[in-house]
């Protein structure tokens, strides 16, 4: 029953920032939603390279991932206040691995920062929806 409800308010969500998405667009990431926290470093030199503006494929949008360990995410660029506000974490062990907290959802991400830092690649941890970002420009 609770996996039900978690997944109505995902749609929910989903629906707020893409209203054409339908429940097919809910897939499951099991490789990244593990239930181990590895240790976590906020805003240390090699957990920075995330920070910076990125547009958010998945649900349209731009995240802003501040080098002091805070996330705003914006419906449009141009949007004055952000929609939602978070926090971020970085892996200690694995410095291109970051953990997005979302304070209004109460949604927790996982997300990857490629190799050449323009794209971040990942899922929310509770449902296995995927998420992508590219690096804005």
């Amino acid at each position: 029953m609770a996996v039900l409800a978690v997944l109505a308010s995902v749609a929910t969500i989903l629906q707020l920032f893409r209203p054409e998405a339908k429940g097919t667009d809910l897939q499951l990431a099991s490789d990244l939603a593990s239930s181990a926290r590895p240790p976590v470093v906020e805003g240390t030199a090699k957990c920075t390279e995330a920070a910076g503006r990125w547009d958010w494929l998945t649900t349209g949008g731009v995240v802003t991932v501040a080098a002091g360990g805070t996330l705003m995410f914006h419906r449009l660029a141009t949007d004055a206040l952000p929609m939602l506000n978070g926090t971020w974490e970085c892996d200690a062990r694995d410095h291109r691995r970051y953990t997005f907290r979302w304070i209004q959802t109460g949604l927790t991400d996982t997300v990857r920062l490629s190799e050449n830092g323009q794209l971040m690649t990942g899922a929310n941890v509770m449902t296995g929806f995927k998420l992508s970002a590219t690096r804005a420009r």
